[in-house]
């Protein structure tokens, strides 16, 4: 358990982390409701940039909760 909670925060920093960087470097998005594809496996999955974003920040600060918590 301990070490799914670990990727699973390691990956939600990941994400954060890859959002700032395209935006840094390329501008891009340019506002959190820009559409994005977030997967493309079984169907593509489109959706606004502030919902991975929203996603990551979650998981984060549970995980952090959780951890504290213990």
């Amino acid at each position: 358990l301990e070490k799914t909670m670990v990727f699973l925060w390691t990956f939600a920093f990941w994400d954060l982390f890859y959002y700032i960087s395209l935006y840094l470097l390329i501008g891009w998005p340019p506002k959190l409701t820009t559409t994005d594809v977030l997967f493309l496996i079984p169907r593509p999955w489109v959706a606004p940039v502030w919902f991975p974003i929203g996603v990551s920040l979650l998981t984060i600060s549970l995980i952090a909760l959780f951890f504290l918590l213990l």
